[in-house]
């Protein structure tokens, strides 16, 4: 049996947590989560452990400016060099920018869930 894949979830809501999780384990994906919802634990979980993927809801940050959702990957990028990062978006809003370094960036709009497996088999073998 494969080790579980480590992935660290900043998440905004909880039931979107909990549907996020059970969609990956529906999906077949072997997985370990550790979800935070504040800056203080995102920072932390990076410090403390390494993660193959990271997961984070734009919505979790609510506060500075619009291209916060970058600094959570740049954030990462400073801890854990590498690490794919998946950025998850409403579907009303216009798809985050990922600067020209963001090689290991993705953004997936709510609406298209559906299609995180293969965005993460992607972001895990292209990053």
């Amino acid at each position: 049996m494969k080790d579980k894949l480590p992935i660290l979830h900043f998440w905004a809501d909880p039931g979107d947590a909990e549907r996020l999780i059970r969609g990956l384990a529906e999906a077949g994906v072997n997985f370990e989560a550790k979800l935070v919802k504040t800056i203080e634990e995102y920072v932390s979980a990076l410090v403390k452990a390494k993660f193959a993927l990271i997961i984070a809801d734009k919505r979790a940050v609510t506060e500075g400016p619009a291209a916060e959702d970058l600094s959570l990957f740049q954030i990462a990028e400073q801890i854990s060099p590498g690490t794919p990062f998946v950025l998850l978006y409403d579907p009303m809003d216009p798809a985050p920018e990922t600067g020209d370094n963001a090689i290991n960036f993705r953004a997936l709009s709510r609406q298209d869930l559906h299609l995180l497996q293969s965005v993460i088999h992607r972001a895990i073998n292209s990053g």
